[in-house]
This record gives structure tokens, C-alpha cells and sequence, in this order.
């Protein structure tokens, strides 16, 4: 199907293109003037449009319907049909180095992916350079932010200098809003090739009442590269009980999570496919050895057990912080957590429970944990050191 530069769509090519004879019928009138409101408004605007435009060589598309109505000249110039983004058939302009005419422009405002390949094949008898130059304009803004990925913001998977942890025991409390909701308590054994963290808590009080839990926390991180060695977790619910081993193998982290009582499917390892990543005590202890340099961002992968996070922390600001009973100045960080799908290309996505958090490490050689406040699915939720003991110089 070729279309004349000064004949506009048949019926029969409405009727294919918009899937109905009484839409192809009122187009057509509309096409032939049969309206002469529509005639007169698309003469003028058209006229105006037009000629603004082609005098700075811009290819507009318009909605279907405003069609420019009077007769064509005599010699109309050859139909010059531009690919555009929209997938739109745009209209024709004047010869080169003519005077542009409204009056010769008719545009169908139909998609290209309606159109029947024989007809796409005999429109395109030219392929103007602008068309090429925006296409390659569009590629080199667009390429960038299509082939950007995440994985290209982790920091160097390298072990930071700071001071290595103390071996210390410490209390901590746990509240939901303004009352106190659980406790939990922190073991940190280290040593020359390993650092072992032996942690339990659970609810207490009113929110014991409403969600039951205590849970227990093992996990070795070995000190050359700070790489997680094992971790087992457990957490017993009121009706039910999860525990989850983590191990690390030449091939990367491994999990196996076992529900109890078990479910239709019984539990197996499983490789996360992911690299580099950490349990949440080695990635803890890593993002700790950094630098954290004030208006700083560190990224890493953290994997607590259920899914691997991207996790970014920025150093935000130092001042004082009174916990404990005691007054000490306190380097404050940005928590943002984001959930990376392993069956979606790695694709992030927001935490489901998690919003937003705040981190208070002591601004000294120990970093020690002061306070977190996390905006999770059930409101505001606070940790705060009650106590510490060092027991190693």
C-alpha cells in the first residue's frame, strides 16, 4: 500500500488500523472536511504548528483527527515519512530549499505496529540523516542508565584498617515506640585467626503478649579477609521454630533454613548465588573496619539468613550521645537496606519490613554499638546498650 503525498487513509485502511467501519467512516469525513469546525481550527492551528516547526526541521506528531483540510497544491512534494519514537507515521514536507505549506501536510496518526508489513515497506522510501543522528543521540543519553548496575556501586571488597574489636559482653535493650519490648545480650570472643560472636534475646513485657520470640545467634567470622567462616541461628516463635545454618564452602556461602513442625517441602541447602557477601555478624564487623569518613557511603552484600540485602551506610555526623548512664561522643550513620532478587536478574527491591534506621557507634577505637532506631512495618523500634564489660586489654 503506498500512500499519495496529498491522499490521505481510505475507509478500508481506517477500518483495518483502528478495528472498526464506523471509526474508519468518521475519520474519513473528518479527513475530507465533512466538519468544517474541525476544517477550520485544523487549517489555522495546523498552519501555525507546521510552520513553526518545519522552519527548525522538528518532526511533531499530533493527535489523530487534526488534519489539515484544504486542497493540496498542484505538485505536491514527495512523501518524507520519519521513524519517530512514538512509532507514529508523521506527515511530508516541502522539497528542499522550498517554502514550507501546511496545506501539503496530513498526518495519519497511526502506529507503525498496526500497519500491515507490505504497507511499512512501501512507506519508507527514505531514511532521513536526522532520523539516524536522534536515534544515536537517544542511545548515547539512554545506554548508560540501561546498562548502569547496582553491583557497580559495592565498595572495594577489601577489609578496612581500623582497629581490630575487643573481646567484650554486653546487655541491651529493646523498644517498640515508648516501652520496653525485649532485651538482648552480645558475647564477642576475639582472637588471632577468628572472631566469635555468641548473642540470645526474645520480647518481653506487652510486646510478649502480642509476638513471641527468643532467639539465639552463633556465628565465626575468620579474621584473614574477614570472611565468614559458619553461623547458626534459631528462633522459636509461639507456634513454630526456624533455624538456619550458614556455612562457607570454596563456592561461596551455603544455607540450609529448616521450619518446625516441617512443611510440605523438606528443607535442603542451598548456594547463594551471589558474590561477595557476608552473615550479618562478618558484614557488621566489615563495614566497622572502614574508614567512615563523615558524608562517606559504604556498600557491601549482608545475608542474615532468608534473602541477601544490598546495604548502604553513610557517615552522617559526631556529636554527643548519652547512654548507659554515660555521656560519649558518638559517630552517627544512615542505614538503607534494599532486598536483591536472586530470581529477577538480581533485581533490588524495597525490604519488606524494613523503612529506614539509625546507627550510633562510639567515636573511639572500640566502635562499640550506642543505639539503632529503625522505622520497620510496625513502627518505631529502638536498641540501646544498657552495659559492657571488656574482658580482653
Amino acid at each position: 500500500m503506498a500512500l499519495h503525498p496529498c491522499a490521505g487513509p481510505t475507509e478500508s485502511h481506517f477500518s483495518e488500523w483502528h478495528g472498526h467501519p464506523a471509526h474508519a467512516k468518521n475519520r474519513r469525513e473528518d479527513a475530507q472536511g465533512a466538519c468544517p469546525k474541525v476544517a477550520k481550527a485544523g487549517s489555522a492551528l495546523g498552519a501555525l504548528v507546521w510552520s513553526w516547526a518545519l522552519t527548525r526541521s522538528l518532526p511533531l506528531v499530533l493527535p489523530c483527527g487534526l488534519h489539515s483540510v484544504q486542497s493540496p497544491p498542484s505538485t505536491p512534494s514527495a512523501p518524507v515519512v520519519r521513524r519517530c519514537f512514538l512509532g507514529y507515521l508523521p506527515t511530508r514536507q516541502p522539497p528542499k530549499g522550498g517554502t514550507p505549506n501546511p496545506e501539503a501536510l496530513r498526518l495519519t496518526g497511526v502506529r507503525l505496529s498496526e500497519m500491515r508489513p507490505d504497507a511499512r515497506a512501501t512507506i519508507f522510501r527514505k531514511s532521513p540523516r536526522r532520523a539516524s543522528g536522534a536515534i544515536l543521540a537517544a542511545l548515547l543519553i539512554f545506554v548508560p542508565f540501561v546498562l548502569a548496575d547496582w553491583r557497580d556501586s559495592l565498595s572495594p571488597d577489601v577489609p578496612g584498617r581500623f582497629a581490630a574489636v575487643r573481646s567484650f559482653e554486653a546487655d541491651y535493650r529493646i523498644g517498640w515506640t515508648d516501652i520496653e519490648a525485649g532485651r538482648a545480650r552480645a558475647k564477642i570472643s576475639a582472637g588471632a585467626e577468628s572472631v566469635v560472636l555468641d548473642a540470645s534475646g526474645g520480647t518481653s513485657g506487652l510486646a510478649r503478649v502480642l509476638w513471641q520470640l527468643d532467639a539465639e545467634l552463633k556465628s565465626t567470622m575468620a579474621t584473614d579477609g574477614m570472611r565468614t567462616v559458619s553461623s547458626l541461628q534459631t528462633e522459636n516463635y509461639s507456634a513454630r521454630s526456624i533455624i538456619t545454618q550458614i556455612v562457607a564452602r570454596p563456592d561461596g556461602l551455603w544455607r540450609l533454613r529448616e521450619n518446625f513442625p516441617p512443611g510440605e517441602n523438606p528443607a535442603r541447602w542451598k548456594r547463594i548465588k551471589i558474590s561477595p557477601i557476608r552473615d550479618l555478624f562478618s558484614g557488621m564487623l566489615f563495614i566497622r573496619s572502614q574508614s567512615l569518613a563523615l558524608g562517606e557511603t559504604f556498600s557491601t552484600i549482608i545475608f542474615p539468613g532468608d534473602a541477601p540485602f544490598f546495604v548502604e551506610i553513610k557517615a552522617l555526623r559526631t556529636g554527643p550521645l548519652t547512654v548507659a548512664g554515660m555521656t560519649r561522643d558518638a559517630l552517627e550513620l544512615d542505614l538503607q537496606i534494599q532486598r536483591i532478587n536472586l530470581k529477577k536478574d538480581f533485581r533490588l527491591e524495597p525490604h519488606g519490613k524494613f523503612r529506614s534506621g539509625t546507627i550510633w557507634l562510639s567515636n573511639d577505637s572500640d566502635r562499640i554499638p550506642l543505639r539503632a532506631e529503625m522505622q520497620l512495618f510496625i513502627g518505631y523500634v529502638f536498641a540501646e546498650l544498657e552495659s559492657i564489660r571488656f574482658t580482653s586489654p
